[in-house]
């Protein structure tokens, strides 16, 4: 196993070094490998997606936040090993809002507190934002809220303060 490990540390380093080309072959050999690592390998898998995103981005220049695609990779495989917050973080960089918003529907029933469930998906949006992904801010709110059992249903204006904040936010953002 390590003698793999090593090998797929070692071809990213190559990638970088040499200049590859991010590209259809490139990523799918990547996605190859990332997903041979198991679970007893968490660390080393966070590592060489971390490696692999430093090469989208020392490559293409105008994806300052890695490659799409290996963000989503990263996003996916963590949600279905439970690793919520690494999710987050990737999905944030890649365009599945309405995966994103299942899965903050997720980690805030099982992670989250009752009185904190609009937190999960403000702190998102307010995030997604900043990012300037605003159709993608507003598909994870709309989605969060049409998914959560608590919230699934109920209109404007919210009895949730924060979301009607949102929504007025999110409004007067698409306005500008």
């Amino acid at each position: 196993v390590g003698s793999g490990l090593d090998l797929s540390f070692l071809l990213i380093d190559l990638m970088i070094s040499e200049k590859f080309p991010v590209d259809d072959e490139r990523l799918d050999q990547i996605a190859h490998l990332y997903g041979l690592f198991g679970h007893s390998h968490a660390e080393e898998k966070t590592q060489f997606m971390n490696r692999a995103i430093r090469w989208s981005i020392s490559i293409v220049r105008n994806e300052k936040y890695g490659h799409p695609r290996l963000h989503q990779l990263a996003a996916f495989s963590s949600w279905k090993e439970g690793n919520f917050a690494t999710s987050r973080q990737h999905f944030l960089y890649c365009d599945f809002p309405s995966e994103f918003a299942e899965m903050l529907v997720e980690v805030s029933a099982q992670k989250g507190y009752p009185g904190e469930y609009d937190l999960f998906v403000s702190q998102t949006v307010i995030h997604l934002l900043v990012l300037q992904k605003v159709a993608n801010a507003r598909t994870v709110f709309h989605g969060y809220i049409e998914r959560h059992p608590v919230f699934s249903g109920i209109k404007q204006p919210y009895k949730v303060p924060l979301f009607n904040f949102l929504t007025l936010l999110l409004q007067a953002i698409e306005r500008f």
